[in-house]
């Protein structure tokens, strides 16, 4: 698990809140450091890379701990793993009882006044309390392909029948991630027009397995090129 980048925008704030930033916090869900900003030439990431030539790239940065409950819950604690008691998944006394005295990021913010929401996979699991905006999850609230028939079974039904990669050609807004992404854009025009500056997280579900996104994307490879490893 890597949070990409904590982001300061440049959206104006209202009068009274003006020298404060806001601040827009994008979590992706088992990303390696893949990336042209890290050196791979192989990566077709132009949009990661112009963030990193605004801001700061570290190139000595490592998780927590190797499994996603919790990295997130350290990372969004600023606690280690052996304080926070978290493995996989959330214990119910992290949950009642460590973040109430251990603020997470975005109530932190949310105490400072800032419009905040987190939406798509942040915490694995629960939800922060006390926010501007309810937490958002796509609609159709899995890793698979998008399938009518499949969404109109169990995910334990399909686990064993959906290949571990695809590429429909279907638009952004068909998945997970383009869902996040689209009301990610609306929560923002939403807290500019408050007058507050904004603490707003986005997680991204990809490029966790299965191995799926949008056909378009996929073509961007030839098969021929790509350097598999050793």
């Amino acid at each position: 698990f890597l949070l990409s980048c904590a982001v300061p925008l440049a959206f104006p704030a209202g009068a009274a809140e003006s020298r404060k930033k806001n601040i827009l916090f994008i979590g992706i869900d088992d990303m390696r450091v893949q990336a042209g900003c890290y050196g791979q030439t192989m990566m077709k990431t132009p949009h990661m890379d112009r963030l990193a030539a605004k801001g700061m790239v570290f190139m000595n940065a490592y998780v927590q701990q190797a499994v996603c409950a919790a990295s997130r819950a350290s990372l969004l604690t600023g606690c280690r793993p052996d304080t926070t008691g978290v493995d996989y998944p959330y214990t119910a006394w992290f949950k009642n009882t460590f973040i109430k005295d251990h603020l997470t990021i975005p109530v932190f913010f949310a105490n400072k006044g800032y419009y905040t929401r987190t939406l798509g996979k942040i915490h694995h699991g629960p939800k922060d309390k006390g926010l501007s905006e309810d937490h958002f999850n796509p609609a159709d609230d899995s890793f698979w392909p998008p399938h009518k028939d499949r969404r109109l079974s169990t995910k334990k039904t399909w686990r064993g029948k959906v290949k571990p990669f695809g590429h429909p050609d279907l638009p952004d807004h068909e998945f997970q991630d383009g869902q996040i992404c689209d009301e990610t854009i609306a929560t923002m025009r939403r807290a500019v027009r408050s007058g507050k500056p904004f603490f707003i997280a986005p997680g991204f579900k990809k490029p966790h397995l299965p191995f799926v996104c949008p056909k378009e994307y996929y073509d961007l490879y030839d098969h021929d090129e790509i350097d598999l490893s050793p």
